[in-house]
């Protein structure tokens, strides 16, 4: 009987202990976009630099967050950001008007790290877009990422700004 349950015990422990094993896909990826109005304090800050006499409804800020995380088991990683006049130039080429107003940003590559971030902050001039123009108009924009490592498949994809899920 002992026999039996030491028998039983080990199986499970070998069955429990493979499941945590990384196998396959060794990285996580999130992404994030919104497009939401801007705050008082944002609007005291662009209509200084914005034309004639706009409200505050006349603008959004576009949020964008990318983050990636991976294994110690990754042998290869290229990530490619988006050129940095891109934002400005797909916005503003949505109907051909100067809409780019302000950018802030931040990105974490270092390839010692095994996190990559990219964020960026876009407020512009948005009087007579919808939400959905915009969209389909940064969907131009992407984040590429080759990722190979010692197990599982090389992932190579492109993240678009507000790709479909």
């Amino acid at each position: 009987m002992k026999k039996r349950m030491l028998i039983i015990s080990t199986i499970l422990t070998a069955f429990i202990l493979s499941a945590c094993l990384k196998v396959g896909d060794p990285i996580s990826t999130s992404v994030r976009s919104t497009i939401d109005y801007i705050s008082d304090e944002e609007y005291n800050e662009v209509v200084q630099i914005a034309t004639g006499s706009p409200s505050i409804n006349d603008f959004r800020k576009i949020t964008f967050d990318f983050e990636l995380e991976h294994s110690d088991d990754v042998v290869e990683r290229n990530i490619q950001f988006p050129d940095p006049d891109s934002w400005e130039n797909t916005l503003d080429s949505i109907d051909n008007q100067k809409r780019y107003l302000t950018e802030k940003g931040e990105e974490q590559n270092d390839p010692d790290k095994n996190f990559v971030n990219y964020h960026r902050e876009i407020i512009f001039y948005s009087k007579g877009l919808n939400n959905q123009e915009v969209e389909k108009a940064l969907n131009a924009i992407y984040i590429d990422v080759y990722v190979d490592s010692e197990v599982g498949t090389p992932t190579d994809k492109e993240y678009r700004v507000f790709e479909a899920e």
